[in-house]
């Protein structure tokens, strides 16, 4: 267990410019992202050789576009920098990239890390000085002309980082990842054979990473894209930056005023095929900005302005070199780049100089905000992306052919088969052998260990088998009993949560629980802050809502925790305990954030207790529904005046079953636009609410009688009828996304244009496939938007197998809370992605279940927590639990 205060402390948030693994803090209020853009060509001004293919037997003769490097400089919230270069170029050698980034770090004070350098990989771009010189036949006239233009290059690209360091503006920054798929994987299909082949063997991936730069005024200023594809749509001898190019250039065309920067991906395995046109890179350019004008179109992620990069430079080491008779063997070659490989080994060898052991290979980890990205040197094939994204998630930017380009870097699978990428392609690059075969380890491990200091995590679940672990922690509440929605996650970061006490002598507990501290501290007992602690009445013994916060106050109510059991059920209690007096009615109360002082607000009608509850936050109105009858009420928080609207539907749950009995919403919404607030009943009728009007009134075009939901009997407990079981308004669309009980089904709500329509049922995984509805009676209430504001979080139930047979449960669902036991799984759902993870079954460290599960919240660092049953001193209790994050690997 955790050391836990039991005195309040005041967390006084100290903004610092030092960045950790904690990239994710809130910077709202510390300013935002700038950022600076330009161009330059880098177009040779006369005729030169081009790099790429080994069969060329002339330079170039002319331009089909120009070619560029361009430069984005980012600077975060607290002055942090770095700078994304993208040239159309083959690749660059170390010594060119070293000397670029020298000059960079003394003007810009920038480190090694701090800069990433990425080339296209075109093979219609210019050789460069020391690069690949073994294949081309060179004459020192050449050679001249190559190293001139290495150094004018230079001089270009350090201007134009100079430029885009000098035009920093302030902008916001998203992300998001697209799909296109002309890139074929050329180990494993054959070209030849290529129109015959029904289907395409892989590994592939697909994933168009893009990046959107807007202006204040929500003008594109800048889109960096990729691909992990060669470009080698064309071998002519003309300069141009291949489909890269034609996309760069179509982005541009569409989004006027905007710079398209294209970052090359683990394509070295790739082609894009059919290929050998000046028309198939064109439509492989347009394909490609399709892709990216996709992503712009659609919902992208907001990046926070927070900036970490890490850098490094491992030494993959090489296998044994070749004897010198298998060199004068390569030096019988017909194969002219063989030969000439071979020849100048055989020269170092017999002058007695010394062959290079390992390659000093840079690797560079950046997160931009909440994007993690990946940049390799060298030609990578695409093994490592798609290891790296189920390591730090699929949206994982992963390039390669950045910093500088010294050879193919193969899997360990694809050193083991050898061909061009394992073996051969070493020679091209003039390397004096392949690679050992443990170059993947290294590489894995030194990224793991630059993603630590960058903070970018793992997505793995924790635990073992699919598992989630949840931490368990002891308030100080010896009795507390099961709680419903009481948590949320304040704006000064921490947890604010009720246990529930069932006794009518002791109300709840509120505390705090502090992440940055792992700490609880005690609040208020609830019925001392409604101003009852003398009063002998029944204890306000719940809150059964969610906190909603307004000016630096937490508003919520509180609910009745004691019954009385009549005709078998667990009643309002009508028959008060011997010297107390029945139960008051819920209250609703203003908690204060800086000053730690409660005001008691108001108190429900009838002795009711709150039981659903919302607010609109700009308008200063709260509403609830009571318990057991169901009445609607309005607090004006302008005015004061707490308002009772009758009935939603029948006599609630203070019915009788068969009769006028009605499970009532546990969950409403304000539409932040009109004001109008939105409750459902278990009829399925969506009733609607302006203060203007005098009562609420019924949707007539839409409600929730749907089939997926199932068939229900509103008239009697023990189910949630055609209720939403939770409800969230999403601004970003002007729409709400609810959950049904019992299905588990997601729905979406445009209550504007009175539609429903199905999404996906987000249950269990186990529940999906068994095609089962949920055990427990009434679903569900851990649902919520999580910090991204566009991912969904659900905690809900899923069948328990053993030995493959599923564990019974009941038969029959029972009224009230009654459950076959379950597993409590954690399922995410991102909104615009249309993304479904269900992410395991929780369970504690010693592997027993948690359960009674209705509350959730989210910290800012993606941190899950409940109010769960476990066993204390012999006690079953209910109190917090924290699961880690679950695109983070505990």
């Amino acid at each position: 267990m955790k050391k836990i205060s039991f005195v309040f402390v005041a967390f006084i948030f100290i903004l610092s410019s030092v960045f950790n693994s904690s990239a994710a803090v809130s910077t709202k209020n510390i300013g935002g992202w700038k950022a600076g853009v330009s161009r330059i060509k880098i177009t040779p001004k006369e005729s030169m050789w081009l790099a790429g293919y080994a069969n060329r037997t002339a330079p170039s003769e002319g331009k089909l576009h120009d070619i560029w490097a361009k430069a984005v400089a980012l600077e975060d919230s607290t002055g942090n920098r770095a700078v994304i270069i993208s040239t159309d170029l083959l690749g660059m050698t170390k010594a060119l990239a070293g000397k670029i980034k020298s000059l960079i770090k003394e003007r810009h004070h920038l480190s090694a890390g701090q800069i990433l350098i990425n080339s296209s990989h075109t093979h219609t771009g210019p050789v460069l000085n020391n690069a690949l010189f073994d294949i081309y036949p060179l004459d020192e006239n050449e050679k001249k002309k190559i190293a001139d233009y290495t150094v004018w290059l230079e001089e270009r690209i350090v201007s134009v980082v100079d430029k885009a360091f000098r035009s920093l503006k302030p902008v916001k920054i998203y992300s998001g990842n697209g799909v296109t798929r002309f890139q074929v994987n050329r180990r494993n299909n054959n070209v030849s054979a290529l129109l015959s082949q029904s289907e395409l063997k892989g590994p592939n991936d697909y994933a168009v990473p893009v990046i959107k730069i807007e202006s204040k005024s929500g003008k594109v200023v800048a889109v960096l894209f990729g691909y992990a594809c060669h470009p080698t749509t064309l071998d002519i001898n003309y300069w141009s930056g291949d489909y890269p190019g034609f996309a760069q250039l179509e982005i541009e065309k569409n989004y006027k005023g905007a710079t398209a920067l294209f970052l090359q991906g683990t394509g070295a395995d790739q082609n894009p095929l059919p290929r050998h046109s000046i028309a198939l890179a064109q439509q492989y350019g347009k394909e490609l900005s399709a892709a990216v004008d996709r992503v712009l179109n659609e919902e992208m992620s907001e990046l926070s302005p927070v900036l970490t990069t890490a850098y490094s430079e491992v030494d993959l080491p090489f296998s044994d070199f070749p004897s010198e008779k298998k060199l004068r063997e390569y030096a019988e070659s017909e194969v002219d780049f063989i030969r000439r490989w071979a020849e100048r080994m055989l020269a170092k060898l017999e002058s007695n100089q010394s062959f290079i052991t390992s390659y000093p290979y840079p690797l560079q980890v950046w997160k931009i905000g909440e994007q993690a990205i990946i940049a390799m040197g060298g030609e990578v094939v695409t093994n490592y992306s798609l290891k790296l994204k189920k390591i730090y998630g699929f949206n994982t930017f992963v390039f390669s052919y950045s910093n500088d380009v010294m050879a193919y870097i193969p899997s360990e699978e694809v050193l083991k088969e050898g061909g061009y990428e394992g073996e051969i392609s070493q020679m091209v690059y003039g390397l004096p052998a392949p690679w050992k075969p443990d170059i993947e380890d290294i590489i894995f491990t030194e990224i793991e260990k630059l993603a630590t200091k960058a903070g970018v995590e793992k997505v793995e679940n924790s635990g073992s088998d699919g598992k989630l672990i949840a931490e368990r922690y002891f308030s100080g509440f010896e009795k507390a009993h099961d709680t419903y929605n009481a948590i949320s996650t304040a704006s000064d970061g921490n947890i604010y949560y009720v246990l529930s006490s069932q006794a009518y002598d002791k109300g709840g507990q509120m505390y705090v629980y502090s992440p940055d501290s792992d700490s609880i501290a005690f609040v208020a007992d609830l019925t001392d802050v409604c101003g009852e602690k003398d009063a002998k009445a029944i204890s306000q013994g719940k809150s059964h809502v969610n906190f909603y916060e307004r000016d630096g106050k937490l508003y919520f109510a509180t609910h009745v925790g004691f019954y009385e059991m009549i005709n078998g059920s667990e009643c309002l209690p009508v028959n008060a305990p011997e010297g107390y007096k029945l139960y008051p009615g819920g209250h609703i109360l203003s908690y204060d954030l800086a000053t730690k002082q409660f005001d008691d607000l108001a108190i429900a009608p009838e002795g009711e207790g709150i039981i659903t509850f919302t607010m609109d936050k700009e308008r200063g109105h709260i509403y609830g529904i009571t318990w057991p009858t169901g009445y609607f009420i309005h607090y004006n928080m302008n005015s004061g005046k707490l308002e009772n609207l009758g009935a939603v539907s029948e006599k609630g749950e203070a019915g009788t079953p068969g009769d006028d009995y009605r499970v009532l919403c546990r969950s409403m919404f304000v539409d932040n636009k009109t004001g109008n607030v939105y409750y459902s009943t278990s009829e399925g009728n969506i009733f609607r609410y302006n203060p203007q009007m005098k009562k609420p009134e019924m949707m007539k075009d839409v409600n929730l009688r749907l089939d997926y939901f199932g068939k229900y009997s509103p008239d009697n407990p023990g189910n949630m009828g055609y209720n939403w079981r939770r409800i969230i308004w999403y601004e970003r669309e002007g729409v709400a996304y609810g959950v049904h009980g019992n299905s588990g089904y997601l729905f979406r709500f445009d209550p504007r244009n009175s539609k429903i329509e199905i999404v996906d049922r987000i249950t269990s995984e186990p529940s999906k496939k068994s095609g089962m509805f949920d055990q427990f009676s009434y679903g569900y209430l851990g649902f919520e938007l999580g910090p991204d504001n566009q991912t969904l979080y659900y905690l809900t139930g899923g069948p328990i197998y053993i030995d493959g047979k599923r564990v019974k449960g009941v038969d029959e669902i029972a009224m009230g809370a009654a459950k076959g036991l379950e597993n409590l799984h954690l399922v995410t759902y991102n909104i615009p992605k249309k993304e479904y993870i269900d992410h395991g079954p929780v369970f504690y460290k010693d592997g027993t279940r948690p359960t009674y599960v209705n509350s959730i919240a989210i910290d800012k660092k993606g941190n899950v927590y409940t109010l769960a049953r476990y066993n204390h001193n012999g006690e079953e209790i209910e109190d917090l639990v924290k699961i880690g994050n679950p695109f983070t690997k505990n």
